[in-house]
């Protein structure tokens, strides 16, 4: 037999419809239109089948017989519950880092400016920001939570995502009072720093230090999306007093469903 060197077609599929979803091309509760996506991607009905399994097992796409295929609707317990995790994890790593005798951090070096000179350009380097996490996580050594924290690291990107595109859009608009109070998420050249200061403390062997700047990075950003979360659900929950219509078409402009919220 010859080595196959192609990713089968469901991998690819699969890479594709993430990407979307991550990049906020595909908003919460979307539906999924499996016939025309095959031909978009120029793939029979099956590969794209099998990527939504893949998908779904990730957390991103939910299957429903009656439904079809959706985009998965963003939980606010979830979001909360997944940014607590990480920050626990986050400030376990970065302590265990600092507390070795020996450690290389040109590459966490590297990757801080290449992320600085990216944020200097007004440019926004998601793909920056999850391998400089990834990194510390590889960098302790420990392959079951380099495992567990990547695929967490998708559904962090694509909430994210959500909030800076939204907010970004509508800084025009007037927003209400409780918009008005919400916080903000940090600007690119806010958070690059904040990744210096963590590599900064791992480097001087400041133990506790290390820690406590990794959490409250995240806690940080915790704030601002749960805050984003909770708002877009008393939006929802207006919308849905709106006719049928009209309540679907502002659900989707505000990236959130009436199931992500457990109100029907």
């Amino acid at each position: 037999m010859k080595a196959i060197n192609r990713q089968p077609v469901a991998q690819d599929v699969a890479s594709q419809i993430r990407a979307a979803i991550l990049d906020g091309g595909l908003l919460p509760g979307s539906k999924i239109a499996q016939d025309e996506l095959a031909a978009l991607l120029g793939v029979s009905r099956l590969p794209v089948r099998q990527a939504l399994l893949v998908l779904q097992r990730e957390g991103l796409v939910a299957l429903d017989h009656g439904r079809g295929a959706v985009v998965a609707p963003l939980d606010i317990k979830f979001i909360s519950d997944l940014f607590d995790v990480r920050a626990a994890v986050e400030g376990y790593v970065a302590g265990a880092l600092a507390a070795r005798a020996t450690f290389d951090l040109s590459r966490l070096r590297q990757i801080v400016q290449a992320g600085r000179e990216a944020a200097n350009r007004g440019e926004s380097r998601r793909d920056l920001v999850k391998e400089f996490h990834t990194v510390l996580y590889e960098s302790l050594g420990n392959s079951v939570l380099v495992s567990l924290m990547n695929p967490l690291l998708d559904h962090v990107q694509r909430v994210v995502t959500i909030v800076q595109t939204s907010r970004g859009q509508n800084r025009s608009i007037k927003r209400t009072a409780d918009e008005t109070h919400q916080p903000g998420l940090r600007s690119q050249v806010e958070t690059w720093n904040e990744h210096a200061e963590i590599v900064e403390a791992i480097a001087r062997r400041r133990i506790g230090r290390a820690r406590a700047l990794a959490r409250a990075h995240v806690d940080r950003v915790k704030h601002v999306v749960v805050a984003y979360l909770v708002a877009s659900a008393k939006k929802s929950s207006k919308a849905s007093t709106l006719p049928r219509g009209a309540r679907h078409t502002k659900m989707r402009e505000l990236g959130v469903t009436l199931d992500s919220l457990g109100l029907r």
